[in-house]
């Protein structure tokens, strides 16, 4: 039996919520993407876990509009976890990059985000 109601999110009043991962819809997937703590105390590498936060975000909030959701956002976490160590490999974040471009096809929004982590990679590392 289909409802044809509309999704109105997750929605908390009052009180706390602490939750690692929330969904809400019927094709909803959560993913747990933490970038605080291992990141060195340089500027470039919080410049790069700031873009890298935008592109989960754009990623996670556009995943039904892209080619290939899952392998997106099996990306977006190698990509975290790439740019979590102290020493990140630049070849590898732009590997990672590449995926993710490749799932996301034209979404302005992403190819934007997409850019500007390439931009603080080449401008920091």
């Amino acid at each position: 039996m289909k409802s044809h109601r509309r999704n109105e999110g997750i929605i908390v009043t009052g009180g706390q919520l602490n939750a690692g991962q929330i969904a809400a819809g019927s094709r909803a997937k959560a993913i747990k993407v933490s970038l605080e703590g291992g990141f060195d105390a340089t500027a470039a590498q919080g410049e790069l876990r700031d873009a890298v936060e935008r592109l989960t975000d754009l990623v996670v909030r556009y995943e039904h509009e892209t080619q290939s959701s899952g392998k997106a956002l099996a990306s977006i976490a190698a990509l975290v976890e790439e740019a979590r160590k102290p020493k990140p490999v630049t070849s590898k974040l732009n590997e990672l990059l590449d995926k993710i471009s490749n799932c996301s096809g034209s979404v302005a929004a992403i190819v934007k985000a997409i850019a500007s982590v390439r931009d603080v990679i080449a401008a920091g590392f």
